[in-house]
């Protein structure tokens, strides 16, 4: 459907961004990189539990992903910090 290259986000767009990157993932269910998009938005709005879910979607298509490796690691330090 659309494929997402990369991303920067300004502090105020994460709705909005978030509202498009679910609606590309309602009509192209498949899409990993919409899924790893949304995952890193909902990292940065700190919904770390629903973040992880869309990373782990992500590896189950392409467990070569290393941005939702990362992203993963990420998410175990800041659960450890807490």
């Amino acid at each position: 459907f659309t494929k997402l290259v990369s991303f920067r986000l300004l502090p105020g767009e994460l709705e909005s961004a978030e509202s498009e990157v679910r609606y590309i993932l309602a009509h192209d269910i498949h899409s990993t990189d919409a899924e790893y998009a949304l995952g890193r938005i909902l990292e940065l709005k700190g919904s770390l539990k629903e973040a992880s879910h869309y990373f782990h979607q992500v590896l189950k298509k392409d467990y070569r992903h290393s941005g939702a490796r990362d992203a993963l690691q990420r998410l175990i330090k800041k659960n450890t910090k807490t």
